[in-house]
């Protein structure tokens, strides 16, 4: 098993990006502006919406913060910080810049299936890529 992980800093803050596992489509990571700052948020396909990726904040029955939608962030959840928005937005920037790289056209159609596919992708090739960035 390996894992990939990507590094951002968000307002002096490093955030990590996280996928494990042979085949996995979920990335992972620790949000900063949280109630419960032990809870990690995921970024996972959506089984609702097909070709939809979508950030919960638990693994399994947790409630839908935002979703994309081939190449559209959208936010579900009202009341989100402006802290909470800009990680929200962040992170999906940093996976899409990384869905990106990991294209072999250097291009995405489809935002969604791609990051989801970035992460299995990254299993395979191990090249580190994908780092850096924030605000």
């Amino acid at each position: 098993m390996t894992t990939s992980d990507i590094e951002l800093t968000i307002n002096g803050r490093e955030v990590v990006l996280s996928t494990a596992g042979f085949l996995s489509n979920k990335w992972t990571f620790q949000p900063s502006n949280t109630p419960n700052a032990s809870a990690a948020w995921y970024w996972q396909k959506d089984k609702a919406i097909k070709g939809a990726l979508m950030l919960t904040d638990a693994k399994k029955h947790g409630h839908v913060l935002a979703r994309i939608q081939k190449d559209i962030l959208r936010f579900e959840k009202a009341g989100l910080s402006a802290a909470m928005i800009e990680e929200i937005t962040m992170t999906a920037i940093t996976l899409a810049e990384h869905a990106r790289r990991q294209s072999k056209s250097g291009e995405v159609t489809d935002l969604a299936n791609s990051i989801a596919d970035a992460g299995a992708a990254f299993s395979h090739s191990h090249d580190g890529g994908g780092g850096g960035g924030g605000s």
